[in-house]
């Protein structure tokens, strides 16, 4: 039943749109139109609904549209997270960096203070000052 109700279906989208009722296994349906060129059918308590060949062709254009730029935006996301991924390691190599010259810098400050301290006791150490002759 179904298969002659499609090509039935097919026939009416074909055909001119004034009509509104469908013929299946001899049984006369009518359809309540919808507008724009849509007709609902109800056949055995399942809805059909006929829509006009141009109406059809546009949508098909559309998903096939929504499709390609679901695809380009899948692609840039897949994109930024690469990237993301990669920033990520180079924040980490960059702390793990900043980390080893805070370290290095504390140790040459240490050393700084130690040979500025070394120097001034070995001044007065070596001070002549209360030396005379």
């Amino acid at each position: 039943m179904k298969q002659i109700l499609y090509i039935i279906l097919f026939a009416i989208t074909s055909s001119a749109w004034a009509q509104a009722t469908l013929e299946v296994n001899g049984e006369t349906i009518a359809g309540t139109s919808l507008g724009n060129g849509r007709w609902q059918f109800t056949v055995g308590g399942e809805s059909f609904l006929l829509i006009q060949e141009e109406a059809v062709k546009g949508l098909a254009q559309k998903v096939r549209e929504l499709q390609a730029d679901s695809l380009r935006s899948q692609e840039v996301i897949a994109a930024k997270d690469e990237l993301l991924e990669a920033f990520e390691g180079y924040e980490a190599n960059a702390k793990s960096y900043i980390e080893v010259q805070e370290r290095a810098l504390a140790t040459a400050d240490s050393l700084y203070r130690g040979y500025e301290q070394l120097y001034q006791d070995s001044k007065r150490l070596w001070s002549t000052d209360g030396i005379s002759i």
